[in-house]
């Protein structure tokens, strides 16, 4: 997974974060909203700043008590929920 090509997220998603941490995405195209707990929110994020995988995943990790292999699988299924709601663009590897 080290090699994967993040995506960026769509220009048509809006996130809005919340004091505790947690936030929303707003699809508006799609009229749509997802809320996003304080993991899939710092993953986010760095999608927006276009950071490397290994530098979200080492911020996963100095986050919250999860080894390396536990934030990459993290980051690969949210990566997968956001592309199957149109959130970002497809994946490559």
């Amino acid at each position: 997974m080290t090699n994967l090509s993040l995506p960026k997220p769509h220009a048509h998603v809006i996130v809005t974060d919340f004091d505790d941490g947690e936030g929303v995405l707003i699809d508006v195209q799609a009229r749509r909203y997802y809320q996003l707990n304080e993991t899939a929110l710092l993953i986010w994020r760095g999608l927006e700043q276009n950071q490397p995988l290994p530098q979200i995943i080492s911020q996963l990790t100095a986050s919250y008590e999860v080894s390396a292999e536990q934030a990459a699988e993290s980051v690969r299924r949210l990566l997968a929920a956001l592309e199957d709601h149109k959130l970002i663009g497809a994946l490559r590897q």
